[in-house]
């Protein structure tokens, strides 16, 4: 069904501005006749329905894509594996609770003497003939 700017704002309920930097800005905009002094631009509905859908698409795919790339970076807030199932279900006020919660943890265990430091390990390790090279050499 072709029709004209006016007509495919309100089937697209933007604004004839918006529909405008659609246009100049998407160069693969579906137009079927560009208008000029006294010729109106003409549009198929459907192909500019179908074009919008695909855009759509692309860019929650690319948005799915990127997430999966930072997935890769992110350390999990509780420091525990199956402690909670997805990080992203906090709040940022309950992410930083966490966080502060688990560092209080880490600093109470230290104290205790449940955590020392790699180095420490390492030189104790250095002492003992039977442990390894790979792990001497460190």
């Amino acid at each position: 069904m072709l029709v004209n700017k006016s007509e495919l704002a309100t089937i697209l309920s933007v604004s004839l501005s918006t529909l405008h930097e659609w246009i100049r800005k998407d160069p693969s905009f579906p137009v079927h006749t560009r208008g000029s002094y006294g010729v109106e631009w003409q549009f198929d509905a459907d192909q500019v329905m179908a074009h919008l859908q695909h855009k759509e698409e692309a860019e929650l795919e690319a948005q799915r894509e990127r997430r999966e790339r930072l997935e890769q970076y992110r350390l999990p807030l509780t420091g525990q594996e199956g402690a909670a199932a997805n990080d992203t279900d906090f709040t940022p006020q309950q992410a930083l609770a966490l966080v502060r919660k688990r560092r209080l943890e880490l600093e109470m265990a230290r104290e205790a003497g449940f955590l020392v430091q790699a180095s420490e390990v390492r030189e104790a390790l250095e002492h003992f003939p039977s442990t390894p090279a790979h792990i001497r050499r460190r």
